[in-house]
């Protein structure tokens, strides 16, 4: 196998968090277990926070979670009807009642604090110095040095919501203050031919050599070729089209703007001519693009998630990429606030995530409060109408022996217990694992689990288990029908993941990629043209479409590729085997779109 340049999903650490509950919990809805402090043997305590120095915590609000829960679950069911008409007017409705709000603006503002309304009325950002912060929780904020060398900032122990506000305050997040957010694995990429082999300005929009080629030999798969392997080559793929918002999420990491004008050249069809792709910067958030952190693979991932979306959207849209800090505690739950308040929003590509358990090593992860107030806005989303695809990881069924991958816990989970990361695993997104070929260009294509022995210290495959946090969903019951439990299965569907790789750009050159983080922009590239072909018909944008995708591999045999070679189990946890039917390696299979069409597909959706 070559030694590619490793994409894998990125583990945020957004707050010193409580180990999370196997427990069922509501379906959207984070549960919780008894407070831990793991972190205190897995990191080293410095010294002090300076008093003076402003920390940002984000408070929960009670709003209508079970009416959302319930709108959540009847999304995309046949039949259903989308009623708003974005992720905002959904919180509108549902979101947090002005008395609460007002309750937890007198608390701050009696302490010293100040509190402002998120944009979506579902928390509160309350803010000040470390002092006055740890007075109101009742704690003192220390430096901590993680075993990676990272330093941070969290209390000896969880803070919990005060009990002068409990009630109209529900959950308290974002109170690790510290370097976050870093892809798990990174290698050096597979040098190849100059960008002038791959795309040129002198190539007219089209008529790029990547334009017409299914393979670049010895580097990996052009958009082209992968939209033919998998019949999306002709879908949305005219000249011009409604428009819509494809958002693609990043931690730190911003993609060069050169790379990504010449990879446009990769474009084709009637619609080849380079669509409008910008990026927002959230506050704190790393913006180095130098070709020293692109050899390092520091930026690949907003590399390979950037350029392959851009290549393969739909004439029409506009690709907006949402770089948040990974410095900041509530930099995964500011994003996605901003990418809900992006217009014409359809779809969401996301690579990274966290653990869904992430108690090995808990000052490393996500905050609990922190996954609730985000699991309210991912709700909304699928409300909506907005699809968001989320990568299934590249840990297999995770929990490594204890002596390997000690670099990249928690990424990997506890060791010996197969979990999966979160938030593929919250029902309201589309998990997407990953799959690698037995021949290059080949139709049909033959595909078997994605397996990778590189790095020797933690050899990867498509993330995939049993969610210890959400309930199964209505729509999974038949096909996890067999499996024991009752939790939320990862992934949904697969893609693409391994060899042969697909070709991205770094720093001019043309280079090799794997990774569920690229099968997951693939799949949203694909719907957002499934989406521009519904919006020519005047029929609106799909909705989501989670629910619609286990429907019609019981409805449309042939839509889906059903696979059943190969397994996840890097470390003998006890899951994941391929077998026939769904499965937690590969979901329900590989679309073909190609054997239906594009009309068929829509159809088989809306039905």
């Amino acid at each position: 196998m070559k030694t590619p340049l490793a994409i894998a999903a990125a583990t945020l650490a957004l707050g010193a968090i409580p180990a999370l509950a196997p427990a069922a919990a509501p379906h959207g809805a984070v549960a919780e277990r008894p407070t831990t402090a793991t972190h205190r043997a897995a990191a080293t305590r410095l010294r002090l926070v300076d008093p003076a120095r402003r920390v940002r915590v984000s408070i929960g609000l009670r709003h209508n979670t079970a009416e959302l829960r319930r709108l959540a679950a009847q999304t995309g069911r046949p039949g259903s009807k989308q009623r708003y008409r974005d992720i905002r007017s959904v919180m509108r409705a549902h979101g947090a009642r002005a008395a609460d709000i007002r309750v937890v603006r007198i608390w701050a503002r009696e302490r010293g604090l100040t509190a402002g309304l998120g944009p979506l009325r579902h928390r509160m950002v309350v803010s000040g110095t470390a002092s006055r912060v740890g007075r109101a929780f009742g704690v003192r904020f220390y430096h901590w040095r993680d075993r990676s060398g990272r330093t941070y900032i969290a209390p000896l122990r969880h803070l919990r919501v005060p009990g002068a506000i409990a009630g109209p305050a529900t959950s308290v997040g974002g109170l690790t203050h510290g370097p976050t957010g870093r892809p798990v694995t990174s290698a050096p990429a597979v040098s190849g031919p100059p960008a002038t082999a791959l795309a040129h300005p002198r190539y007219a929009p089209g008529t790029s050599p990547c334009a017409t080629k299914q393979y670049v030999e010895g580097i990996g798969m052009t958009p082209f070729g992968l939209a033919t392997q998998y019949g999306f080559d002709q879908v949305g793929s005219g000249a011009s089209y409604p428009a819509q918002t494809i958002a693609v999420f990043e931690i730190d990491q911003i993609a060069a703007q050169a790379d990504v004008a010449a990879f446009q050249g990769c474009r084709f069809g009637a619609g080849a001519a380079p669509v409008n792709v910008s990026t927002i910067n959230l506050p704190g958030a790393q913006l180095s693009n130098s070709g020293a952190a692109l050899a390092s693979g520091a930026n690949g991932e907003a590399q390979l998630d950037t350029q392959l979306i851009a290549a393969l959207a739909p004439a029409g849209a506009s690709v907006v990429v949402v770089n948040a800090s990974g410095a900041e505690g509530n930099g995964y739950l500011d994003a996605l606030e901003r990418i809900a308040a992006l217009p014409n929003l359809s779809v969401v590509s996301i690579s990274y995530g966290p653990d869904e358990v992430c108690a090995y090593e808990d000052d490393d992860c996500m905050a609990t409060g922190s996954m609730q107030q985000a699991d309210t806005v991912i709700q909304a989303a699928a409300i909506a109408g907005v699809n968001i695809f989320v990568s299934s990881g590249d840990q297999g069924s995770q929990g490594p022996p204890a002596n390997l991958c000690t670099d990249a816990y928690p990424a990997y989970g506890l060791p010996g217990q197969a979990n999966v990361n979160w938030p593929a695993s919250n029902p309201a997104v589309i998990a997407v694992g990953g799959t690698m070929w037995s021949d290059i260009v080949r139709t049909p294509q033959t595909e078997k689990a994605w397996w990778q022995e590189w790095p020797a210290s933690c050899p990867m495959a498509g993330g995939g288990g049993q969610s210890e946090l959400y309930d199964r969903p209505p729509w999974q019951a038949a096909a996890g029908a067999g499996i024991p439990g009752n939790g939320r299965l990862v992934p949904d569907l697969s893609l693409l993941a391994g060899d042969p790789m697909y070709v991205t750009l770094q720093n001019g050159k043309a280079v090799g990629v794997v990774g569920t983080s690229a099968s997951a922009p693939l799949m949203a590239a694909a719907t957002a043209r499934l989406n521009a072909e519904s919006l020519a018909a005047g029929e609106g944008p799909l909705g989501f479409i989670g629910q619609s995708l286990y429907s019609i591999t019981a409805s449309a045999p042939g839509a889906f590729t059903d696979l059943t070679t190969g397994t996840n189990d890097r470390f003998g946890t006890g899951c994941c085997t391929a077998r026939a039917g769904f499965d937690m390696v590969f979901g329900i299979g590989t679309p073909n779109f190609g054997n239906r069409g594009a009309s068929s597909w829509l159809s088989l959706i809306a039905d």
